[in-house]
């Protein structure tokens, strides 16, 4: 579950480059951030335990993200 922070760990060694989270990119030491220009569009999806009902809390991070989502999307 940690590859982004494994990947930035890897670049700030100078082990090439990554593609990765931004905030596995902001709090490794000694990579530089470069933006990929044109912005890349995706989807985000949120994978839940088919054996278990989603908690309170996993449905508000959904609720969030979902919310800053749309707020972002409408900034563009």
């Amino acid at each position: 579950m940690h590859t982004y922070s494994v990947a930035a760990a890897c670049v700030s060694q100078g082990v090439g480059c990554a593609i990765v989270d931004e905030f596995s990119a902001r709090y490794t030491r000694g990579v530089r951030l470069r933006p990929l220009v044109p912005d890349l569009k995706f989807s985000i999806t949120a994978l839940t335990s088919e054996n278990r009902a989603i908690s309170n809390a996993e449905e508000m991070f959904i609720r969030i993200l979902r919310s800053a989502c749309q707020e972002l999307h409408r900034e563009t």
